[in-house]
């Protein structure tokens, strides 16, 4: 987002109901994806990252993660802010 400058990858326990943790990153140009489906959302060709997040001391068996994309106006990633959820995901 050009307005919402902080962008940060949410790691959501759907089962919990709760985050598991989230690290900010910068994005990095993906064309692709705006050209691939997703033109409709702005700043599409800017929503590409590369970051490690390591889950070993969360993951629990049959419970359900999803990623969340957020971009938000404060460096905490709260304030005003728009969030992108994944597909779910069984571990």
């Amino acid at each position: 987002s050009t307005i919402l400058k902080n962008a940060f990858l949410i790691v959501y326990d759907d089962t919990t109901g709760k985050e598991i943790t989230r690290v900010q990153y910068t994005p990095t140009s993906r064309p692709d994806v705006a050209k691939n489906g997703y033109g409709y959302i702005y700043n599409a060709n800017q929503s590409g990252f590369s970051t490690t997040i390591n889950l070993d001391s969360y993951l629990v068996n049959g419970h359900k993660l999803q990623i969340v994309m957020r971009y938000s106006n404060t460096t905490s990633g709260e304030g005003t802010r728009i969030d992108y959820w994944s597909e779910q995901k069984k571990f």
